[in-house]
């Protein structure tokens, strides 16, 4: 998917940014109580100085249209 990379850890964040990877915040949770770790989510993209136009989630669907027509 285009260059999209999960992150599991926050470790590699701040790298997997400056080699011009894209993120998604992803929660693998399978009932409503799981979302409560969202906020990892974000801090593990903020530590990594991940900006908005970095984190897929954060795009107008048409900029994400655009992008998986280009693959």
């Amino acid at each position: 998917m285009f260059g999209v990379i999960y992150f599991v850890v926050c470790t590699n964040a701040k790298a997997t940014i400056e080699h011009g990877c894209r993120v998604a915040l992803s929660m693998d949770a399978h009932r409503f109580s799981g979302l409560e770790t969202y906020p990892l989510g974000i801090l593990c993209a903020r530590r990594g100085w991940a900006e908005k136009k970095d984190v897929v989630n954060c795009w107008e669907l048409k900029r994400i249209e655009t992008e998986l027509e280009k693959n």
